[in-house]
């Protein structure tokens, strides 16, 4: 019995960190996708530039008004990395 009730334990763990894994990997490919946005819309102004920039920071404090510190790492980070590594221009005017 007791070792069925470490299976179950492991099995638990597993799944929690498969949960985080998973929402973690969200949370990222959503940060790329709205870097995407940015770079290939190519704002006409710069209020239409810092809507789209407030919409990056809601999405983040979406994630930090739900406890979910760790993903808003996660989507900030994979935000600013998909800028610098493609755009340095856009990289320039938010100073990431």
């Amino acid at each position: 019995m007791k070792f069925m009730k470490y299976i179950l334990i492991l099995l638990l763990s597993s799944a929690t960190l498969a949960c985080s894994s998973s929402s973690e990997n969200n949370a990222r490919q959503k940060g790329i996708e709205a870097a995407q946005v940015i770079i290939s819309s190519q704002p006409k102004s710069d209020m239409e530039f810092q809507k789209m920039l407030l919409e990056i920071r809601s999405e983040e404090y979406k994630y930090r008004s739900m406890n979910r510190d760790k993903e808003a790492d996660v989507y900030i980070e994979a935000f600013t990395n998909y800028i610098n590594e493609h755009n340095d221009s856009i990289a320039g005017l938010i100073k990431v």
